[in-house]
């Protein structure tokens, strides 16, 4: 028997070639596919890991995390919502929010919550702090932060001040108190903080800072604001001796009943401010507060004479209180969405309910 030395024909070569192309091309398809899928499915998945990740951060911290941060490189694009020519809310972006390596732009908004069927409910129309009026450059703002008073226990253990099985009760019977001195003129205004926590007479720590100063803020004060979450014993003290112009905002965190001591210090008496004799209010302190019938605030004020206290009517009279007025603030409610985009294309979009 003859051998065929004549190897491989060129029409079998091809008619081969055709056969491999006919089976890998849809298995290299198919790899393609595959991997393409599962970079998407990594984008979306950071993705919605970051939308969640700042939904759960406004319930946990609300609106005060959005006060701190919002002069910040972090947070952009600051404005309201404006539908059918009414402002309807707020809206703010995270335009480098990281996750999982990869960079998104997060844009909140924050709606009052609309759907109610409980007439004396209506969340909407309660009235709150406008947040987006807050301008660090006039304005001096403490948000009280929790991590802090931890802190400051701990240390207090290691100076075996309180023993660490005592937090819990510790850290519910503390009596804090803010002093606050305001040395101002019309050229320069600073604002000069303390903040101290005390348990059964044990200082457990003080924190003592420079609050506002018009120089580096590049304005002029107008406004203090005191978030704050009442404890056992609550004191607050403001300083204005020189009779500055400033509006003071006192805001309760929470809905724990608050007994609180509001002590301002000032150098005329009070009967020269208030709109009888100072319509504009260009001397001294006006107040406004979130106090409800369920908590028990007492102010004092100090002139040149001993201090006083003041009745509601001093307080309205001669600081302009209001805020005070004997009704319960109802629970807010917000409607916040989350939208999260990467190079201009939004990746997905998150919705959620947050209670302040």
């Amino acid at each position: 028997m003859k051998q065929d030395d004549r190897g491989v024909s060129l029409v079998e070569i091809l008619i081969a070639t055709a056969i491999l192309v006919i089976c890998v091309v849809p298995l290299f398809k198919s790899m393609i596919l595959t991997v393409q899928t599962n970079a998407r499915s990594r984008v979306l998945l950071a993705a919605t890991s970051a939308g969640e990740a700042v939904l759960e951060d406004l319930k946990a911290d609300g609106m005060e995390a959005f006060i701190r941060d919002k002069d910040s490189k972090s947070i952009s694009d600051v404005g309201y919502i404006e539908e059918d020519g009414k402002k309807t809310g707020y809206k703010f972006t995270y335009p480098e929010y990281e996750s999982d390596g990869k960079k998104f732009a997060v844009t909140v908004e924050v709606r009052p919550y609309q759907n109610t069927e409980n007439a004396d409910a209506d969340y909407n129309k309660k009235e709150v702090v406008d947040l987006k009026r807050i301008d660090l450059s006039k304005d001096g703002v403490y948000v009280q932060d929790d991590k802090i008073i931890e802190e400051d226990f701990i240390k207090a253990v290691s100076e075996n001040k309180v023993q660490a099985d005592q937090k819990d009760t510790v850290l519910k019977n503390l009596d804090i108190r803010w002093n606050y001195v305001v040395a101002a003129d019309k050229n320069q205004q600073n604002i000069w903080q303390n903040v101290s926590y005390y348990y059964n007479g044990i200082l457990l720590g003080e924190h003592p800072m420079l609050l506002y100063d018009s120089r580096q803020a590049g304005g002029t004060l107008e406004n203090l604001y005191i978030c704050f979450e009442p404890n056992a014993k609550n004191t607050i003290t403001v300083q204005n001796k020189d009779d500055y112009p400033l509006n003071l905002f006192l805001i309760k965190q929470g809905d724990q009943a608050a007994k609180v001591e509001v002590h301002l210090v000032g150098t005329k008496e009070k009967e020269h401010f208030g709109e009888e004799q100072d319509p504009d209010f260009t001397k001294g302190i006006r107040i406004r507060a979130n106090f409800t019938d369920a908590d028990t605030p007492l102010f004092y004020y100090k002139g040149r004479g001993s201090e006083t206290s003041l009745n509601q009517s001093q307080l309205e009279k001669y600081f302009g209180l209001s805020g005070l007025d004997g009704k319960r603030v109802h629970t807010r409610l917000y409607d916040v969405t989350v939208k999260v985009n990467r190079e201009n294309k939004e990746i997905t979009t998150l919705t959620g309910t947050v209670t302040r």
